[in-house]
Formats: structure tokens, C-alpha cells, sequence
């Protein structure tokens, strides 16, 4: 099954295959907000890579940000629709 189109609606999951679809909450969002922000981690960094609690983030406008609990880093896909 395609997941763009899932996604864009264009076609949609029984809820027999639904039922082992794994969701994942959004707890922070890194947004640039300054010429200063860079992450702490590497470019070929996956989807999904678990960072610990304490573990440095990204650097933006003076500060760091700190994984305040264990959380997995998730990239955006660019879409055409």
C-alpha cells in the first residue's frame, strides 16, 4: 500500500489492517527560527533514531534544546500533490 497515498486520503485502511498501525504523539517540534540553529546530530541521522533523555537536540537563538524525556526523531517527506 502506498503511504503518500493514505496520507493524502486518496485511498483508505480497512480498520482490520488499522488495528496494528502504531501512532506516535508529536511532543516538540524544531522550527528554525535564526541563521544559528543547527542539530547535534549528523545529516545521515534515520527516521525513527532514539535519543535519551538529557541528550542535546539542536542549537538555536542561544540555546540548546535537551530531550526532556527518551524520544525518537521523525524528518519530514516532501509531498508533490
Amino acid at each position: 500500500m502506498n503511504l503518500r497515498k493514505i496520507l493524502s486520503k486518496e485511498i483508505t485502511v480497512s480498520s482490520e489492517l488499522n488495528k496494528d498501525l502504531k501512532l506516535f504523539n508529536v511532543h516538540h517540534s524544531a522550527i528554525k527560527k535564526s541563521d544559528d540553529f543547527d542539530f547535534y546530530f549528523p545529516d545521515d541521522t534515520k527516521n525513527f533514531t532514539l535519543f535519551k533523555k538529557g541528550e542535546k537536540i539542536y542549537h538555536d537563538l542561544g540555546k540548546d534544546y535537551i530531550a526532556d524525556i527518551d524520544m525518537r526523531v521523525i524528518f519530514p517527506i516532501k509531498m508533490s500533490l
